[in-house]
């Protein structure tokens, strides 16, 4: 394929105002990458003195300082944002973002403080975000002729259908509660012991003291929407005999969602249709470490991405189930995970063969 232009708006409004001006010439496809807890002040091009350290607290010390090289040249070359209202946390963002609106209209305040209502079918449970909002960003893509795919973290309530999107890719958001995936025990759930309700580690039978999650990283959990694998299902991935063969604890979510992310693409532009992509990637986020259940460190090692101006090389961590020693939990695995995040956006440059329109 052709290489990629890539524009950054600074208004997420402005890529349907694009479309919706250029209905006579060839319509930008759009790629919203939502990255998930990730502060302005990891980011070098904001030049804050202080970021996180491996165990989430304030350090300046260089070491732990993000190197993040594809992501300042986008900004310098388009524009970032100075300042900004938005929530802080994982639900009320999403919220906000799918619905366009502030949360005293979605009722979604906090993580634990989502408001109560009446869903399509009269059941009153957290309200569908597209019950207080008539258009989602899907809808809105939609209707402006695009092909919607989402991939990611949903978090949302109700309906992964009723958002607007025709396909998806989903790894670990609000469905804790789902029990039945046979192919990947990297989850928390809670069990009675001795009459107590405790937070075990579903891998290793061990009580473990962090928030309720399933894993999302290595060794994932994974659902596809309406895959050509399985049309109008929605259904546990891997879910044919090739993916099945390869899943496994060096299986590492982001890779699946963008894999499922770039086939849509492709399709779209073999049909000749936009695609609108909205990316909700768990990158940034931290997590339980079930490879290394005592390590130290918030953020799980991720595969680590260079480019010499000529090739890639990507370096995997060493999956083992001994502990790691303490020089490797030293290692900055906030850096890792931008150098992740920022891999990706280059992907989506040099890879695609249509106009892109990026928005972070």
């Amino acid at each position: 394929m052709n290489k990629t232009n890539v524009i950054f708006p600074a208004l997420i409004a402005g890529s349907f105002c694009i479309s919706s001006v250029a209905e006579k010439t060839q319509k930008p496809n759009v790629v919203i990458l939502f990255a998930d807890d990730i502060s302005a002040r990891e980011f070098p091009i904001y030049g804050s003195s202080v970021w996180s350290s491996p165990q989430s607290n304030n350090t300046s010390d260089l070491r732990f300082r993000a190197k993040t090289p594809v992501i300042d040249n986008f900004a310098q070359r388009g524009c970032w944002v100075l300042n900004t209202w938005a929530a802080t946390v994982c639900n009320p963002s999403r919220a906000m973002m799918m619905s366009g609106r502030y949360a005293y209209q979605t009722k979604w305040w906090n993580n634990k403080d989502k408001g109560y209502g009446p869903d399509e079918d009269g059941k009153i449970d957290t309200w569908p975000v597209y019950m207080s909002s008539p258009l989602t960003l899907g809808t809105v893509a939609q209707k402006s002729g695009y092909g919607t795919y989402w991939a990611g973290k949903t978090q949302m309530a109700g309906s992964y259908a009723k958002h607007g999107f025709d396909e998806g890719c989903f790894t670990p958001g609000g469905d804790l509660n789902d029990n039945d995936n046979p192919f990947t025990d990297f989850k928390l759930e809670y069990k009675n012991i001795g009459g107590k309700r405790v937070m075990v580690n579903s891998d290793t039978d061990q009580p473990c003291n962090t928030y309720l999650q399933h894993g999302w990283y290595w060794y994932p959990h994974v659902k596809l929407m309406n895959d050509p694998s399985a049309p109008n299902q929605i259904v546990w991935w891997p879910n044919t005999p090739e993916s099945k063969k390869k899943f496994g604890l060096g299986t590492f979510g982001p890779d699946v969602e963008l894999q499922f992310v770039f086939n849509f693409m492709e399709r779209k532009h073999s049909e000749g249709k936009p695609f609108f992509v909205y990316h909700t990637t768990h990158l940034g986020h931290d997590a339980f470490n079930w490879l290394n259940p005592q390590a130290k460190s918030k953020w799980p090692a991720t595969p680590i991405v260079k480019w010499d101006g000529e090739k890639y090389t990507r370096t995997e961590p060493f999956i083992t189930m001994e502990p790691m020693n303490k020089e490797k939990l030293l290692l900055s695995f906030k850096n890792q995970m931008a150098q992740s995040l920022q891999i990706r956006l280059l992907l989506l440059n040099v890879e695609l063969g249509q106009r892109l329109l990026i928005l972070l």
